[in-house]
């Protein structure tokens, strides 16, 4: 599929899930194309799920019930994700809209 070794694939897949970076950015650092990036972010964000699915422990319908009522803000939450694109910084000057 590529040039890239394993590892510098899981790498470029681990830098995409925690940065997002565009696929330009993921290319000119690996030294691919961005077709290349995206074959290995579709193939190996699979394989990564799949190796790593078995040690995720999802919380029991108690646990989850409890992270419900601990948090009176918001009742019916348990959790979130960011699905944002990009990373969002924090305002470095006081005031900054």
């Amino acid at each position: 599929m590529s040039r890239l070794s394993l590892a510098n694939r899981v790498l470029l897949a681990l830098v995409w899930l925690r940065q997002y970076p565009t696929y330009s950015v993921l290319s000119l650092t690996f030294g691919v194309s961005t077709c290349t990036v995206g074959r290995i972010i579709e193939s190996d964000c699979v394989l990564l799920w799949e190796n790593v699915q078995p040690v995720i422990l999802w919380p029991s319908k108690c646990e989850w019930r409890y992270l419900r009522r601990n948090r009176p803000e918001m009742p019916a939450v348990v959790g979130c994700i960011d699905g944002t694109s990009h990373e969002i910084l924090m305002p470095m000057v006081e005031n900054q809209a």
